[in-house]
């Protein structure tokens, strides 16, 4: 281990991760820098992840574990792990994850030759429970850009289903995301928060991309769904509808107070911002009552 300072800090907040997070931190463990620190701030959790993370604290020195008494908000234990590490660079980190060997000194590399750039990611998947690949992201390469009001508009207006809330996962300079207020809610909900600090990071600076397939992000299906038979009906479709539109809402609130912010933009710039928001948002609150009045069964 490097007796300097750790120069990049990760911090990883958990809660009831058993199941993958031996996978996750060796993984993170593997990488080829090793001029890191690991934070994990455990949020109560009741399974075995607390005796798996101080099993590897015991055998590695970079890591620290810090185990929360109680439950806290899933925000609040994201900024936990933020406000305790001190690298200049810092990258969240979930318990589920996996990571190539030179995630971290790749994106370090790219961060630290543009001096402009606050955030960097790479290309990446997602996995299911067995580590095999379910769905590539191609689209993201269409985000960069060295000029705020085009970078600002092609986050803003891709769609959502296309991987964006993914960059939250990437490094990032600590200056840059302490500006930005950490893992803020910018909206009126949750609903779309990864999002939105993005966003606000990319008010703030440019954002650098490699090609190579470095990260690869889990999903697990939810053991959790619908036993109704026949589908849902009428009455829970426009319930479901009506909850939708009121998470979009709240998150396109949290793009348009992050937009009134940026003191780079002239007030004609964001006005054009406000407007493509929110013709973006008028679509999309029509496309799901669509969906929910006239889908059958």
């Amino acid at each position: 281990m490097s007796k300097h300072p750790p120069l990049v800090s990760i911090g990883m907040p958990v809660y009831n991760c058993e199941r993958f997070i031996r996978q996750a931190l060796d993984s993170l463990l593997a990488q080829d820098y090793e001029n890191f620190e690991l934070v994990i701030s455990d949020n109560a959790s009741t399974d075995r992840t607390a005796e798996i993370c101080r099993e590897y604290a015991a055998r590695d020195k970079r890591i620290r574990y810090y185990h929360n008494e109680s439950t806290q908000g899933s925000i609040s234990n994201f900024n936990r792990v933020l406000q305790m590490s001190s690298g200049d660079y810092f990258m969240w980190a979930a318990a589920d994850d996996l990571w190539e060997p030179s995630y971290i000194s790749t994106l370090l590399r790219n961060l630290t030759a543009v001096p402009d750039a606050v955030l960097a990611f790479s290309a990446f998947d997602n996995i299911n429970e067995y580590g095999q690949e379910v769905r590539a992201y191609p689209y993201l390469f269409e985000l960069p850009s060295s000029n705020l009001l085009q970078r600002l508009w092609n986050y803003m207006i891709q769609d959502e289903r296309l991987g964006k809330a993914n960059l939250i996962y990437g490094l990032m300079r600590r200056s840059a995301i302490q500006i930005a207020g950490g893992f803020r809610v910018w909206g009126k909900g949750l609903w779309g928060a990864d999002m939105l600090v993005v966003l606000r990071l990319l008010s703030l600076g440019d954002l650098v991309l490699t090609k190579e397939l470095l990260f690869h992000k889990r999903l697990v299906p939810s053991l959790s769904g619908s036993s109704q038979k026949g589908g849902p009906t009428f009455l829970t479709r426009i319930s479901g509808c009506c909850s939708t539109i009121r998470d979009w809402h709240g998150y396109f609130c949290g793009y348009a107070r992050i937009i009134r912010l940026v003191d780079a933009l002239t007030i004609k710039q964001k006005t054009r911002l406000q407007v493509a928001l929110w013709n973006r948002a008028r679509q999309l609150y029509w496309r799901e009552m669509k969906k929910s009045f006239l889908c059958q069964g």
